[in-house]
């Protein structure tokens, strides 16, 4: 049950002895590490995209896991920096902390204008285009009764109507103004009769008593964080229309 470095690479073996290969998710312990988790776990697998960043981001980083990638199942050698998994057939980019106390671990969090889940970069599949992504926060109360960080986790949204579906994401239809036209956000107006859908994007004020709030990023199909003014074009015929910072404030469909 620890990580042992050999002829200067970095193996994990089980309390068994026996050597760790592929993605797996790792809690650290009392020595190196207490348990290991494999894709086919009976309660928490992860063979799928869509698997691993559900139980990554509600399970995984909760308790403790870090995801860590021992090649597939040729030597075993812990794996650092941009690393091509596959997972169920399909090969995604990932990023695990080139050194430091969480050497090969998958980053969550932002790199290079790119967010990740566990190692996983979040990017807009080819046929959607832009996706949002949801970052939760966490937050506890010590023994002080002091506020303090848990965690941090991030997760795709399926789509636009899942976005202004959250508790925190206030959408409105956006009215026609008395030129029988629609502010669709930037300064940007359009003939009410050539819009089918538009909403403004509003969001709920957290109170720092708050212990969990939620910032939202749109992605496109390479995972770059879309950070500037805009309007962005998904599959599904919806724009997004970002600000100056990148925060989504208008959602519309024209007809």
């Amino acid at each position: 049950g620890e990580f042992k470095t050999i002829k200067g690479k970095k193996y994990a073996f089980r309390n068994d002895g026996r050597m760790i290969n592929g993605l797996k998710f790792i809690k650290e312990g009392t020595n190196d590490f207490e348990d290991v988790i494999a894709d086919d776990d009976d309660n928490h697998s992860f063979d799928n995209e869509d698997d691993f960043l559900a139980q990554a981001s509600t399970y995984f980083e909760g308790e403790g896991y870090k995801c860590y990638y021992f090649g597939g199942g040729d030597d075993g050698a812990m794996r650092t920096n941009k690393t091509t998994v596959e997972i169920d057939g399909e090969n995604h980019n990932f990023y695990f902390e080139k050194s430091g106390s969480k050497k090969g671990a998958g980053v969550t969090g932002e790199k290079d204008d790119k967010l990740y889940q566990s190692g996983m970069l979040l990017k807009a599949d080819s046929d959607d285009k832009y996706v949002v992504v949801d970052k939760t926060t966490k937050y506890t109360t010590n023994a002080a009764g002091e506020k303090v960080l848990d965690y941090v986790t991030y997760n795709k949204l399926d789509d636009a109507k899942e976005f202004m579906a959250q508790d925190d994401v206030l959408e409105s239809n956006t009215p026609v103004d008395a030129d029988g036209k629609i502010d669709l956000g930037n300064n940007n107006k359009k003939k009410a009769e050539d819009i089918s859908e538009a909403y403004t994007i509003r969001y709920k004020a957290y109170a720092s008593s708050d212990m969990t709030t939620h910032e939202y990023f749109l992605v496109n199909t390479s995972g770059k964080v879309i950070d500037n003014r805009g309007k962005n074009k998904d599959g599904s015929d919806y724009y997004y229309v970002t600000d100056n910072s990148g925060k989504i404030t208008n959602i519309y469909v024209e007809d």
